[in-house]
């Protein structure tokens, strides 16, 4: 497994950013997420950073970057099952988890660290807890998109996921944001044939559903998106609002 130190300025600001955005963090809180990112691996675009069947990674978090989750078929046929984006947490879930459940591959250039500890009953805790009802919540919406949507439905609601979720963060700019998938890698994550997401895509694009060029795509009217396909956002909102 290829890794290597790397040094950034401040590399915590997503992971402060999203788990800020769940629960109230305290200073202590933020010194622990600080000094966690104060010793990052660094994984370049298409590495395997753990294999499925390996021993899983430890809770870690993503500082910079995007990671697919994915299991490749005897015949070579891939699925990408959900992804890990800038700022939030993945690895081993639960203590009896003995072996990783998928292959974990860097999409682009990613900086990761290990997630620091959470006292029980802390806000850090407390994002923790909500982190991981996010991966249930982001599961079912996975099942429900690839059982009953059709393909304009299945790219509008995966890129309105990854619009709330990148908002979270603050990787996004209003309502665009940077997309480090080739398409043949959203068609994995869709169950679409590349040729089939490329005439749906098209045809998002004609219907000002979506604009998507040079690697970044804007949605141009996510509440309305949202209502036609009766996506609820915010979900995990803090309580306090903010």
């Amino acid at each position: 497994m290829l890794s290597r130190s790397y040094a950034i300025s401040q590399p915590e600001q997503a992971a402060v950013r999203h788990l800020g955005a769940l629960a109230r963090l305290t200073e202590t809180d933020l010194r622990k997420i600080a000094d966690a990112a104060s010793e990052t691996r660094y994984f370049p675009a298409r590495t395997e950073i753990v294999r499925e069947g390996a021993e899983p990674a430890k809770p870690t978090l993503l500082l910079r970057g995007w990671v697919a989750h994915q299991r490749i078929l005897p015949d070579g046929r891939r699925q990408i099952v959900g992804f890990t984006l800038a700022g939030e947490l993945f690895g081993r879930s639960l203590s009896c988890q003995d072996r990783a459940l998928t292959s974990q591959v860097a999409l682009d250039n990613v900086v990761l660290c290990t997630a620091p500890e959470a006292e029980p009953g802390s806000s850090l805790s407390l994002a923790y807890e909500k982190e991981r009802l996010a991966h249930r919540l982001q599961l079912i919406d996975n099942v429900t998109r690839l059982g009953r949507m059709d393909a304009r439905e299945r790219v509008c609601d995966l890129l309105l996921e990854l619009l709330e979720r990148l908002q979270r963060s603050g990787e996004a700019e209003g309502n665009t944001f940077a997309m480090p998938l080739t398409q043949e890698c959203f068609a994995d994550a869709l169950g679409l044939t590349p040729v089939h997401l490329n005439r749906t895509l098209q045809a998002c694009r004609k219907s000002g559903d979506l604009s998507w060029r040079s690697g970044r795509v804007t949605l141009h009217d996510p509440a309305g998106l949202a209502r036609s396909l009766g996506r609820r956002r915010n979900r995990l909102q803090r309580e306090d609002g903010g």
